[in-house]
């Protein structure tokens, strides 16, 4: 295993004209060679890989087996490609000019030279082929990429591109939050360098790209690890060099109206990242680990418009359910499940059907994620006093029709939720809990009266996000027989999943709809919410009346071809 360090184009010229072959052997055995890997490691990542179908080398750097300096020239011997050192390597300009700053920055790819009209890059990975795809078309010429350190590729594209102008914008939004000082320190000078704030850009322009509902930037001990959470699920997108970490949460707290100066506690902000005429609201939260400070941006698209009730992807007859619902004068309806499981975007739906009628809405949300025309909304703030509680005993005297809470998350909120709904008023809110049955069991936990319950509710909306096949990819999914009796499937039902390509970033998902059980409370339920039944009867007298659960929708969509199965055991781990 040979790593070049080269200096001159010239160098690099002399290395391209000696042939490089493939090698037969494995990676696994490549390593074992080397002595970077013991064979019991080996063994045990190869049996994780059956299971987790995870590459061999991704699987060894998240057991700690080997180090990123030691897996790329080892798979860089494998695939006969070259490892360069870039430490005092001096490109043309020329040849920079051919690569886009955001480009080089977005995927962490330096242009080294340019030989018989092919353009040559260094690169961390080049079998992640999205960056080489979007390289290869912007230019119009052939890419050919090399492997050298992610950290020394930074190095090199900050040295190279320091003098380009900023491709995206970022207006401060430290008005809405007061006015910030911003000392004059190291961290604060390093923070503003161009670098940083592309590199900052950049990694916000790939994520609202991708689509992503959250950004993190989490260190670890020796390096910063950049995830982006899509369609749910939390994808590696870079690893950026230690040094890093400061100045690009600096920068954060700047563009976010935080104190940079403060890093021992706690801290949110917001920020709204400009593209064109595009705005896009950010929520900024960074809190201190062992490690330095941890972000996570939410990232809110004012673009993504409002969902109509029949695009959630429920049932008709449960569309029809809900439209029936929402049209009564009184009552609540609540939207439970986890954290991401799209009770927001099924509230905003619902809202969209009801201001049709032109009934007066009044909503309470923390935080406002679309402005709603026709919607009087407030947003919740612990540092201007504002609660969910507060909001709903004025919202009490200024004549709403309909009142939306955000979410239920104590007694008084709850009490006064229940007591809105009794006089009058039609409600709607969320609550986190796991199934219909459970919703009923924590509203009664809360202090809300048995006989005041079975009069105000109206229905509970239980639900999840499923993850789609991505159609580019998918291909039929064997299923055990032992699995098939457990779930009760039949022999001829076929199921499917996505293998994993270039259009779903190999994850073998592209999209997410919702899946819901509907517990509408009729004068049977009210009895036993009367009653005081605990969850589990409810749940076994709905399950008799041949209500639908959640898993039952999930398998059935599942049947169609439209998720996996695993992805239906993941929401119904149960």
């Amino acid at each position: 295993m040979t790593c070049h360090n080269i200096q001159h184009p010239s160098e690099l010229l002399t290395l391209l004209r000696i042939p490089l072959s493939p090698s037969k052997d494995r990676l696994g055995e490549i390593l074992l060679h080397l002595k970077i890997l013991e064979f019991r490691q080996l063994e045990s990542a190869l049996k994780q890989q059956l299971q987790s179908k995870k590459r061999l080398g991704t699987l060894l750097l998240e057991m700690g087996c080997v180090t990123r300096g030691q897996l790329y020239p080892a798979l860089a011997k494998k695939l006969g490609i070259l490892y360069i050192r870039l430490v005092s390597f001096e490109v043309d300009d020329s040849v920079v000019s051919r690569v886009p700053p955001h480009l080089a920055l977005q995927f962490n790819i330096m242009p080294l030279a340019y030989f018989d009209g092919r353009l040559f890059v260094a690169m961390e990975n080049p079998i992640d082929g999205e960056g080489l795809s979007r390289l290869r078309f912007i230019c119009g010429f052939g890419v050919e990429a090399l492997m050298a350190s992610a950290r020394e590729i930074a190095i090199t594209v900050g040295r190279h591109y320091s003098n380009a102008e900023e491709t995206e914008a970022l207006q401060d939004m430290s008005d809405r939050q007061g006015i910030v000082k911003i000392p004059s320190s190291i961290t604060s000078q390093q923070s503003s360098r161009r670098p940083v704030v592309r590199l900052l850009n950049a990694i916000l322009l790939q994520g609202l790209m991708r689509g992503a509902s959250d950004i993190n930037i989490q260190p670890a001990a020796d390096t910063v690890r950049v995830y982006y959470r899509v369609d749910g699920k939390l994808q590696q997108i870079r690893t950026l060099d230690r040094e890093l970490l400061k100045p690009l949460v600096s920068r954060t707290k700047i563009i976010a109206g935080m104190d940079i100066s403060e890093r021992r506690i706690a801290q949110d902000g917001h920020a709204q990242l400009k593209r064109g005429d595009v705005h896009v609201d950010l929520r900024v939260s960074v809190i201190p680990t062992i490690n330095g400070e941890s972000v996570v941006i939410r990232v809110l698209d004012q673009q993504h418009r409002l969902l109509q009730l029949s695009e959630l992807g429920l049932p008709e007859n449960d569309c029809a359910s809900l439209l029936e619902l929402i049209n009564k004068p009184h009552g609540m309806i609540l939207v439970a499940g986890p954290t991401g499981s799209g009770k927001t975007t099924s509230l905003y739906a619902l809202m969209n059907e009801i201001r049709k009628s032109r009934r007066h809405i009044l909503s309470v949300e923390d935080p406002v994620e679309y402005d709603i025309a026709g919607i009087e909304q407030v947003q919740v703030s612990s540092r201007k006093g504002v609660t969910f509680s507060g909001a709903l005993r004025h919202f009490l005297r200024h004549d709403p029709d309909v009142i939306m809470v955000g979410e239920i998350r104590d007694a008084e909120t709850a009490a006064i939720a229940n007591r809105a709904a009794l006089t009058g008023h039609l409600l709607l809110s969320t609550l986190h809990t796991n199934s219909a049955p459970a919703t009923i069991t924590r509203l009664l936990n809360m202090g809300v009266e048995r006989f005041l319950l079975s009069d105000t509710l109206l229905a509970v909306i239980s639900q999840r996000l499923v993850r789609l096949n991505c159609n580019h990819c998918k291909i039929e999914q064997p299923v055990s027989q032992s699995l098939r009796e457990k779930l009760s499937l039949g022999t001829e039902i076929k199921f499917f999943h996505g293998g994993g390509c270039v259009q779903c970033h190999q994850s073998g998902y592209s999209g997410r709809r919702v899946v819901a059980e509907i517990l509408t409370v009729t004068s049977d339920i009210a009895a036993l919410i009367v009653q005081g039944v605990s969850t589990l009867q409810l749940s076994k007298y709905i399950e008799k009346k041949g209500v639908h659960d959640l898993r039952k929708n999930a398998l059935a969509l599942a049947a169609q071809g439209e998720t996996s199965l695993e992805e239906v055991l993941s929401i119904c781990a149960d």
